[in-house]
């Protein structure tokens, strides 16, 4: 006779990762903090630009990250670290957009057959334009809108109604169009700049900039930069100490940080050649090139990982100070000289 004998224990089932704990509240654009949910004494970044702002969350997980204010329709990456050990580990990040707390209207023109702008996420938008009258509902995550036209804007002005969700009405604006003049892109001195601008891979006077940039005291009046596209935009700035840059150094060189280690990549077919010093008073330390470099960083290449020396224990802070020229073709093309701060570890 055969016996068979079944157990009373079932296999396990496997678990599902636990949920990483990070909360958002809403954030407006006439919000100057960002306020919301971790696990406690974790730290919360949130980087914009070239600045990170940061703060603790205390014993409930509650954090609030003061920021500047930011325009309706930007998206903010909110990123949750822990600390193990001396360092600050990469715990989780939530992506969260910037909403309009009334209404964001964008510049439009004489010309412009468009109005387009931001509100609450789904409501609805009308615009009375020349005796005509248009409606749009706005997407439900941004609250954009844009609402098309029949014939341009000319001198006449637009009354906007706003209504929520729902349909009930809130509230009604009216704008003007500006004339089409156009802003000019770059200054010098501070008035408008119409000198003819370099292509981006015309060759950059690298002796002329490096002679003036270790002569220069401060930010120099007759620096040229842009204050509009500065992803792809021609400058030539001296702000003193030896640090400053020269041609379209966005377009070429791509940068980012963790406040621990900083990280360079080359775009667009340059090489980049690059040195590092120990003083932060870069005037008159060597130029950078392909005889002369601590390392090279190529398109097709690894980025260069670098991590700063830490200058001062108590404020706990670490500076990389770093010369960079890009070659193209042969030539240089562009130059950036400066010392990066960090605030590692806080």
């Amino acid at each position: 006779m055969n016996i068979f004998y079944v157990s009373k224990f079932q296999p396990a089932i496997p678990a599902q990762a636990a949920k990483k704990k990070l909360s958002v509240n809403k954030v407006y654009d006439s919000a100057s903090v960002v306020k919301g949910k971790t696990k406690k004494k974790y730290q919360v970044r949130i980087q914009i630009g070239k600045m990170t702002y940061k703060a603790t969350a205390n014993k409930k997980g509650n954090y609030s990250v003061k920021i500047p204010k930011q325009a309706a329709g930007k998206t903010l990456t909110v990123k949750a670290y822990f600390k193990k050990g001396k360092k600050w580990k990469a715990y989780t990040k939530k992506k969260v957009d910037v909403l309009a707390k009334t209404i964001s209207i964008k510049r439009f023109y004489k010309s412009s057959k468009y109005i387009k702008g931001y509100v609450r996420p789904k409501y609805k938008v009308k615009v009375v334009m020349n005796g005509k009258t248009y409606s749009k509902r706005a997407s439900s995550k941004k609250g954009y809108f844009s609402v098309k036209m029949k014939k341009a804007a000319g001198k006449a002005a637009a009354t906007i109604k706003v209504y929520n969700a729902k349909g009930k009405f809130i509230k009604s604006y009216k704008r003007k169009a500006y004339d089409a003049s156009p802003r000019p892109k770059y200054y010098q001195d501070g008035k408008p700049y119409t000198g003819k601008m370099p292509g981006r891979s015309d060759p950059i006077d690298l002796d002329a900039f490096n002679k003036k940039v270790n002569s220069a005291r401060k930010f120099e009046d007759h620096s040229i930069y842009s204050r509009f596209d500065i992803t792809d935009s021609y400058s030539i700035v001296y702000y003193g100490n030896g640090v400053g840059e020269i041609g379209y150094t966005n377009y070429y060189l791509d940068k980012s940080n963790n406040e621990e280690k900083m990280w360079f990549c080359a775009k667009h077919g340059v090489t980049l050649y690059y040195r590092v010093y120990k003083s932060e008073n870069l005037k008159n330390t060597p130029t950078p090139g392909p005889s002369y470099n601590t390392g090279i960083i190529t398109e097709k290449g690894e980025p260069a990982t670098l991590i700063p020396e830490r200058k001062d224990p108590k404020k706990n802070t670490a500076s990389l100070p770093i010369k960079i020229v890009g070659y193209k073709n042969g030539k240089p093309v562009m130059a950036s000289y400066y010392c990066m701060k960090l605030n590692a570890g806080r």
